[in-house]
C-alpha cells in the first residue's frame, strides 16, 4: 500500500507494541506501516497454525495485545 505524503501534517506519534516497547517520533506513514506489519504477522500466525488450538491461542493473543497510540507532545 502506498501512503499519500500529502496526508502528513507534521504530527508525530508514539506507539506501544505488544512487548511494551515504545516507538517514538512516528509519522502517520510509519504508524500505517507498523500496524500493517503487525497485522500481517498475526494473521499469518493464525492461518499457518498447526491445529485449531494453536490458531485459537494466536487469535487470543491478538485480542489481548491492543497497543496504545498517542500524539507526541
Amino acid at each position: 500500500m502506498r501512503f499519500d505524503a500529502s496526508y502528513e501534517d507534521g504530527t508525530l506519534y508514539m506507539v506501544t507494541d505488544v512487548n511494551n516497547v515504545e516507538h517514538h517520533m512516528m509519522s502517520k506513514a510509519d504508524v500505517v506501516d507498523f500496524v500493517g506489519k503487525e497485522l500481517s504477522g498475526t494473521l499469518n500466525g493464525i492461518l499457518n497454525a498447526d491445529d485449531e488450538h494453536e490458531a485459537f491461542e494466536k487469535a487470543k493473543e491478538y485480542l489481548e495485545q491492543f497497543s496504545a497510540i498517542m500524539e507526541e507532545e
